[in-house]
């Protein structure tokens, strides 16, 4: 293989961080701004809540968000506007603590410490840093192989938490994070803000609509010749089936695609680009047995073998674009 150009590479770069935001993680993010700018003239902290599947866009939909708030560094404190912590599997609420003063970049080795201090510690290290939001994300982790008392230790350390700093905080996670709440109505009712992301809805004409502008946007920041090749009836329907209504997914298929044809130093995306992208990823756990309608380039095809499926067909063949002559 030649030598990759700093072109390629920057394209490829800008196709990997593409992100479009699609309605309800668009209102999450409005939420989260407003959180950060009217807590200190609130009662008491607003905190939410944001669960979805996964491959929903949970996770890099904050990530995106928290690299709008950088670390301020400074000669005597750090500011931290914003601390995001992932939670690892099985985690306590000392393995909480831990890898939420490791987002501080406390230098300090903190195993033998009880989780009486490490709470204590990551109070003071959250008021020094002036944070404003707590993110906790895979919160699920919290709960695996919880006994209801450790659930409710846990929701007590989060509302001791919130009272003492005044801090809000953000809790991401698969639908089972709402356990936690429901166990301490205390907690709950800090969490009154809830969202849960879920996959597009192809049943509606309104759910197409949605579709569609994702699409849509999506195409705008492709950069190819025929970048919306991807607003086609074939492809946008296919590959929604194909990653299993997954968005995760059929991002990753769009990116891989992009990159073979990038690679191949071609400005216009083919068909071959998207089945060899299927090919790459057909180990993905969410990769399904619609990979055969796709390989047939028969939008007919596609519509006989979703017989099942709720699909408003008519809005579809409204919204959509054909060019057959682009399936090639």
């Amino acid at each position: 293989m030649s030598m990759i150009s700093e072109a390629q590479l920057a394209k490829i770069a800008n196709i990997e961080s593409i992100y479009i935001p699609y309605p309800n993680i668009q209102k999450a993010k409005n939420k989260l701004k407003e959180v950060l700018e009217l807590n200190s003239f609130l009662a008491e902290p607003e905190c939410v809540l944001l669960t979805g599947d996964s491959g929903s866009g949970k996770t890099s939909f904050i990530k995106q968000f928290v690299s709008h708030y950088p670390v301020i560094y400074d000669d005597e404190v750090d500011i931290r506007t914003v601390i995001y912590v992932e939670i690892p599997s099985q985690a306590s609420i000392k393995d909480l603590c831990i890898v939420i003063l490791k987002a501080f970049d406390d230098p300090v080795d903190n195993g033998k410490l009880t989780k009486l201090v490490l709470g204590e510690k990551v109070i003071n290290f959250a008021k020094l840093a002036k944070t404003k939001l707590l993110i906790l994300d895979e919160f699920q982790h919290l709960t695996e192989k919880s006994t209801l008392t450790k659930v409710d230790n846990l929701a007590n350390w989060i509302k001791n938490f919130i009272n003492v700093t005044r801090i809000p905080v953000l809790i991401v996670g698969m639908p089972e994070s709402e356990y936690v709440l429901s166990e301490n109505a205390q907690l709950s009712r800090r969490f009154y803000t809830r969202y849960k992301l879920e996959f597009f809805s192809l049943a509606t004409s309104r759910d197409v609509g949605v579709y569609y502008k994702f699409l849509k946007n999506l195409s705008g920041q492709l950069d190819f010749d025929n970048s919306d090749i991807i607003i086609n009836k074939f492809y946008s329907i296919s590959l929604y089936y194909v990653a299993n209504k997954n968005l995760a997914l059929f991002m990753r298929i769009i990116r891989f695609a992009c990159r073979i044809a990038i690679l191949q130093k071609v400005n216009h995306l083919k068909f071959e680009h998207f089945l060899h992208a299927l090919n790459e990823l057909r180990h993905y756990q969410y990769i399904n047995d619609f990979t055969y309608a796709f390989r047939s380039k028969n939008y007919e095809v596609i519509k006989t073998s979703l017989v099942n499926e709720k699909v408003d067909w008519s809005s579809i063949d409204e919204q959509f674009s054909h060019q057959t002559e682009s399936i090639r």
